[in-house]
């Protein structure tokens, strides 16, 4: 199997908020696989899952050294049935964005081609 480092950027400070766990647990390890698999191929493969808040917002980035995303795909990759892996059901992506939302958040994507991709789901925070 192919070597992928693993970078965990946490606060020093527990971050709390209404989630269920095992949905969210879903949605991050949903973006956790489409970045390995992403990176196939590629030298240098690294995967940054980085935890941090802003304007009321827990932002959970799931960041990879993949091939990046042109800007034109990115809505159309979280359309149900849409794949580019062989074998790939296309319901990834549909489901974790569908799982933020359903915390009252959303997802955006930041991708350059050739520099890789950063998921990252917005989860509110409690005021």
């Amino acid at each position: 199997s192919e070597q992928v480092v693993l970078r965990m950027e946490l606060p020093s400070e527990a971050i709390f908020a209404d989630v269920d766990q095992s949905l969210l647990k879903q949605a991050v390890l949903n973006l956790l696989i489409n970045a390995t698999q992403a990176m196939q191929g590629e030298e240098n493969k690294e995967l940054i899952v980085r935890l941090v808040v802003k304007n009321n917002e827990a932002l959970i980035h799931v960041i990879d050294t993949g091939p990046g995303i042109e800007q034109e795909r990115i809505d159309e990759i979280f359309h149900p049935y849409v794949s580019n892996k062989r074998g790939g059901t296309g319901l990834g992506l549909p489901t974790t964005l569908r799982i933020a939302q359903e915390h009252g958040g959303h997802i955006t994507v930041d991708s350059s081609i050739g520099n890789g991709s950063d998921f990252i789901v917005h989860i509110p925070l409690p005021a």
